[in-house]
């Protein structure tokens, strides 16, 4: 607008001063004027004989550079990350995780590459990554019930003041009409499956699967240990890094992020590795489960197996993980995120943006195996709940799908991404498709 703005005021002010110059003013000399001053050049044909009329001369460069500046910042605002995230707000942010951290995304928030934010009151906090200039949240806020709401309306409020489009990643039911009192629309994205681990026996038809891996093993010599990641064994760690490795490279993956875990670095300490390993010591297969604090109860990550360990180590790593688990009075087990696939409730109605999302599902399932992981999981007779992303509007939903995509693969480009598919259409193995990405999937 002042961009526009600024040839009229140069006009108005030569005609309402056409009688203070040291020449008559003319329309031609007038624009050149106005273009020698804004190119900010030294060939002036015209000056000012009286101080309102240098001072509107001088004016139309000041404007001019005051212009630039604003736009320059317009366009850096989004890119202008919050920096300020100090040791106390970490620290503040880990007591509330470990006393409401309570869906299978909550230990992820601490994760690298988020930042943490705490509401004014600092009894609630949300992270967030920006990705070009969508703030991308993950899962719901952290914190008191008062707290979450208030998370919300600040975060929502800080990104209309800096020009960002808020999307809340692997939401729950629970605060629904927070995000809709801040003009956020809800859409169902997956389902999140979750085994109650009281109640939980191998009896019956259902289970003749589970039943099956467990004995395999058995007669195979393989084993569960159930270890902390702050006291594995390092040559454990060791086989457990070069079966992941080999896996990504048969996928012609490389790591990936945001809500997939890594076996780089330093193992985080409060996550356990589930190993099924025989007598020679041999790790055939290993699951990692991370803690959801609020609840006690803990989430899959990362699913890993040697291309020639037997058919069923992964249900054989699962059940028995669950099994041990409950020993320990854990309530549940959450396998995550099956994306993309939906549980029909009674009552429930589809609108025309989720409608889509189901249609998109069927073409990208010889790619992204998303139908193949819900019926991997669905073996399990786990209890199904909702995810969704929370959203401004449906305009804005292609962008928020490119943010979500680099947010778990940054580094992606087109020779990965015909890579990525190439893989997923080579193998034979449906639960050996690209690893879909969602919330703890």
């Amino acid at each position: 607008v002042a961009l526009a703005m600024l040839p009229l005021y140069a006009a108005l002010g030569f005609w309402l001063l056409r009688d203070r110059f040291n020449q008559p003013i003319t329309p031609g000399i007038a624009v050149r004027e106005t273009f020698a001053r804004v190119l900010l050049t030294t060939t002036h044909q015209i000056n000012g004989e009286h101080f309102r009329a240098r001072w509107f001369l001088d004016s139309i460069t000041w404007i001019w550079v005051a212009v630039l500046l604003v736009s320059v910042i317009a366009l850096l605002r989004p890119i202008l990350r919050l920096t300020n995230e100090t040791d106390a707000d970490r620290r503040d942010a880990f007591e509330l995780l470990h006393r409401y951290g309570n869906s299978s995304v909550a230990h992820m928030t601490t994760w690298p590459g988020n930042t943490l934010l705490l509401n004014h009151h600092r009894d609630a906090y949300i992270a967030y990554r920006l990705i070009g200039d969508v703030a991308l949240v993950l899962g719901d806020p952290i914190g008191s019930p008062d707290g979450c709401a208030a998370a919300i309306r600040e975060f929502t409020h800080l990104t209309r003041h800096r020009g960002w489009t808020p999307c809340f990643y692997g939401v729950g039911e629970a605060l629904r009409a927070e995000y809709a009192r801040n003009g956020l629309a809800m859409m169902h994205v997956g389902e999140d499956a979750y085994i109650d681990l009281p109640a939980l026996d191998l009896r019956g038809r259902r289970w003749q699967d589970a039943r099956t891996a467990i004995n395999r093993a058995r007669r195979s010599g393989i084993e569960l240990e159930l270890v902390d990641a702050s006291q594995i064994d390092p040559d454990i760690l060791r086989q457990l890094r070069e079966i992941s490795d080999a896996w990504l490279r048969a996928k012609r993956m490389s790591e990936m992020g945001f809500t997939l875990g890594s076996l780089s670095g330093e193992p985080d300490p409060e996550v356990r590795f589930a190993v099924a390993i025989d007598d020679q010591r041999q790790v055939h297969g290993f699951v990692t489960w991370l803690p959801i604090h609020g609840t006690g109860g803990w989430v899959i990550d990362i699913m890993r197996r040697r291309p020639d360990a037997f058919n069923g180590i992964m249900e054989f790593l699962i059940i028995s993980s669950a099994l041990a688990f409950r020993d320990e009075g854990a309530p549940f087990v959450s396998l995550a995120t099956a994306p993309l696939a939906r549980v029909e409730r009674e009552g429930e109605e589809i609108g025309t943006v989720e409608q889509a999302v189901i249609g998109l599902a069927g073409l990208v399932e010889p790619v992204y195996g998303a139908h193949s992981l819900f019926e991997f999981k669905n073996k399990f007779s786990p209890r199904w709940e909702p995810v969704y992303i929370a959203y401004p509007g449906a305009s804005v939903l292609p962008k928020i799908g490119y943010a979500i995509v680099r947010a778990y693969m940054p580094d992606l480009g087109l020779n990965t991404l015909r890579d990525l598919v190439g893989g997923a259409q080579n193998t034979p193995d449906a639960h050996a498709k690209l690893a879909p990405p969602t919330p703890a999937s």
